[in-house]
């Protein structure tokens, strides 16, 4: 028994990045609530199954700042279809307001870092801040590629 499957290639243009960009943008302001839409930064489209080559549905990402901190649980990413600019699926995340938020460190980067020496030598000079929940940390990454929180 043989299984023939027919593939069409797509013989119209697909639509630009600019394009697509454009239609989440749209929704972009339909879903998120005004006061906040400006923490809501765009990061990246991303082909959906690059190993495919007749797939043409991109993910468009937004993840939220505070204060130009990281807010890792919040972000808001919309499937298209490149083909026809159909929304194929959307996700919003929201966590806390950012009048909840505290983006002031109690302690200082150099401070958090003579604390995660003690346990750990092997840290770059890479560090950060991050928002998880409504809890403000400082990350630092250990020669390899680790994180530490």
């Amino acid at each position: 028994m043989f299984l023939l499957i027919l593939v069409t290639p797509i013989t119209h243009a697909l639509l630009s990045d600019q394009e697509m960009i454009s239609i989440a943008q749209k929704e972009v302001n339909k879903t998120i609530p005004l006061e906040y839409r400006s923490e809501y930064i765009f990061k990246a489209i991303r082909k959906s199954t690059p190993e495919l080559s007749y797939d043409t549905t991109y993910t468009l990402i937004w993840q939220r700042y505070v204060n130009k901190i990281i807010v890792l649980e919040d972000g808001f990413s919309i499937l298209i279809d490149s083909e026809n600019g159909n929304i194929i699926h959307k996700d919003y995340s929201f966590s806390v307001p950012s009048s909840q938020l505290d983006t002031t460190p109690i302690l200082t980067s150099n401070q958090a870092k003579f604390v995660v020496e003690k346990n750990i030598t092997d840290i770059s000079e890479e560090r950060g801040l991050e928002i998880r929940g409504n809890t403000l940390y400082w990350t630092f990454k250990v020669v390899g590629g680790n994180l530490v929180r």
